[in-house]
């Protein structure tokens, strides 16, 4: 896996509302809200579906409750929240080819895929058109969120990896700093990017207006 796919969802959680849900809400069907816009529950279980099809994970048409439901809550606001500062930057559309051949390939690799997938499209009403393009709208957030990643990873210079070695010498017992230095340095960049990553999206849900409203179990 690579560092931009491993850091794409961990600070997720980090923007959203911690706060538990108006009952009412939930019990109404709303998620999350970005700006005026609502997603609601529905829109959530269908999402998390699709990804557990395609990634050939427990059954798809299971329904998340409790921490899971937040959890899979956070992950669709935060790929709306990208989406829509994709659309600020006139990044928001491409092909749909790279989805609808992914989807091929869970249909047909994956046991009972075909009638599975038929289940799914029945049980959320949605026409495969339409899951094909919400498929290539995630792609496309992986691809932006990549990106990003890369953009954020700071660069380490010499003195900075000898400063913060000299500053926490106890962490490196019995090494010089040429023997510790690769330590020092993954250390110092995994510790940027997450900063980094922090700000990013904390400026994002400030920006469009961002809160999941499902609370934990």
């Amino acid at each position: 896996m690579t560092r931009p796919v491993a850091f794409r969802f961990c600070f997720l959680f980090l923007w959203v509302s911690r706060a538990g849900a108006d009952p009412a809400l939930v019990v109404e069907g709303t998620a999350a809200i970005i700006g005026g816009e609502v997603i609601t529950v529905s829109q959530v279980y269908r999402s998390r579906a699709l990804k557990r099809f395609l990634e050939a994970s427990e059954d798809p048409l299971e329904l998340p409750a409790g921490d899971e439901l937040r959890r899979a809550a956070q992950r669709a606001l935060f790929e709306r929240i990208v989406l829509a500062e994709m659309k600020t930057l006139s990044l928001d559309e491409g092909p749909t080819a790279e989805a609808a051949q992914k989807l091929d390939r869970a249909r047909s690799t994956r046991k009972g895929g075909a009638a599975m997938w038929r289940r799914l499209l029945s049980r959320f009403r949605i026409k495969e058109a339409d899951a094909v393009a919400e498929i290539a709208a995630s792609q496309r957030v992986d691809r932006f969120v990549d990106r990003k990643v890369e953009t954020l990873t700071p660069v380490v210079t010499p003195s900075e990896a000898e400063r913060y070695f000299l500053q926490n010498k106890v962490r490196f017992a019995g090494m010089d700093l040429d023997a510790a230095r690769p330590q020092v340095v993954r250390t110092l960049r995994r510790e940027g990017l997450q900063k980094g990553i922090e700000e990013w999206v904390r400026s994002l849900q400030e920006k469009y207006q961002a809160a999941n409203l499902v609370g934990g179990a």
